[in-house]
């Protein structure tokens, strides 16, 4: 069940992703001076801000005080946002396309709280001495250390340790050519 549990939030980060990406879509012509912000998907600041003010019209119109209240805007940040919403390109600005950026943007939110509740519910769950095991390692933490935990089941399954490397992807290889040696890459 641990590993039914570990493809559901995997399925849901899917999810997650298809909604940004839809949103990032939307943001293009909707508020394109918040995209340079969004490179590696929407910060949660970002979240926030567009759930208040979904348009650049909106924003445009907000004080850069208030805007600054948003968890993650600083006041510089703040002024600079409002000032490109006041600028803004945007060629879709009506109503319907706030709806839309609103009901998306509450989609991720509430998808992103879903996640962690669920990766909470594993890492609590799934536990034992090869997860305690797996916590000792310097970056593996409590839901990591369940999640591959719920992948490899039961270690047994797996001869060597280059079987369980390759069930995961991982086997080293050896980079050689000629009389150069490489080092172990994976």
């Amino acid at each position: 069940s641990f590993r039914s549990l570990n493809n559901h939030i995997m399925m849901m980060n899917k999810q997650k992703t298809m909604l940004v990406n839809e949103a990032k879509q939307l943001l293009y012509s909707a508020f394109p001076e918040l995209l340079p912000h969004c490179r590696n998907g929407i910060p949660n600041w970002a979240i926030r801000l567009l759930s208040l003010y979904p348009s650049a019209a909106k924003l445009g119109r907000a004080r850069a005080q208030t805007v600054a209240k948003i968890k993650g805007i600083t006041p510089g940040k703040a002024k600079a946002l409002v000032e490109s919403a006041k600028k803004s390109v945007a060629s879709r600005d009506n109503g319907t396309n706030e709806f839309l950026v609103a009901a998306i943007v509450e989609d991720i939110a509430r998808k992103q709280e879903r996640i962690k509740s669920l990766k909470d519910h594993l890492a609590s769950h799934c536990t034992g001495r090869e997860v305690d095991l797996l916590k000792s390692i310097v970056g593996v933490a409590g839901y990591s250390a369940a999640a591959i935990m719920a992948e490899i089941e039961d270690i047994a399954r797996f001869p060597s340790p280059s079987q369980l490397a390759a069930y995961f992807g991982l086997p080293p290889r050896i980079k050689e050519s000629g009389d150069k040696k490489g080092k172990s890459v994976m």
